[in-house]
């Protein structure tokens, strides 16, 4: 999750009292995928050194690695003494199966590792009918679904960023991350045509999109923050 103001998983690490060093994983599983310009390697790595240049103004910064992240956890274990680890939530097959493996890792190293909901305002089993089962059928869901959401607080989190560990190295540069940065560019997100949305939308030739899909995917800006937003 690259979000640094409103991400509950460092709010609670820097809540614990404990010094906090925020980690990056550029996972060569998926790199080995990807075209050396692919634009989302790009945005990554620039909102990440976005981070770093805000986090070196508190004696700290954004360490990263390139590498297969139980491999990337087993080099880290041997060079600091970590009593915890704090991440958000991902809830894509590899990415269950990839924490399992680093989550199994730390407790045979006796080290906490504590994952929290912060993707998304309901996880799977949050929204479901009265006799625990999944809704089939979507109008339900959706009341249910809106039900719920009158009940909880949506207001973006407050995370102060001090605690930090010092980190010494520099930024990691794209070419150590193994790409080029590539000609398309993630554009910002934009709610100012939110309201025309349903008038815009069947007409290709409005650019009326948001452009929110992957601040949301990538974590460049809180889902929380987004309904905060549009509420007022």
């Amino acid at each position: 999750d690259l979000r640094l103001q409103d991400n509950v998983g460092l709010y609670h690490a820097l809540s614990s009292g404990k010094k906090v060093l925020p980690i990056f994983v550029f996972d060569s599983e998926i790199l080995s995928e990807l075209d050396k310009d692919d634009a989302r390697v790009s945005f990554i790595h620039r909102t990440l050194e976005q981070m770093d240049q805000e986090l070196r103004k508190r004696g700290s910064g954004m360490q990263c690695y390139v590498g297969k992240p139980v491999d990337i956890w087993k080099e880290i274990l041997t060079k600091y003494t970590v009593s915890e680890v704090y991440t958000n939530r991902d809830y894509e097959p590899y990415a269950i199966h990839r924490d399992k493996e680093i989550g199994d890792l730390l407790s045979n190293h006796g080290v906490a590792f504590r994952t929290f909901q912060d993707h998304v305002i309901f996880e799977k089993d949050d929204v479901l009918k009265k006799d625990g089962t999944p809704y089939t059928v979507y109008t339900p869901y959706k009341n249910k679904w809106l039900e719920k959401f009158e009940t909880i607080n949506c207001a973006p989190i407050e995370v102060r960023l001090d605690n930090l560990y010092p980190v010494e190295q520099s930024f990691i540069s794209m070419e150590e991350v193994g790409f080029e940065k590539s000609a398309i560019e993630v554009k910002p997100y934009t709610l100012a045509q939110v309201d025309s949305y349903e008038d815009l939308r069947n007409l290709p030739a409005k650019d009326g999109t948001s452009y929110l899909s992957p601040h949301l995917r990538f974590g460049t800006v809180s889902v929380r923050q987004i309904i905060d937003n549009i509420s007022k």
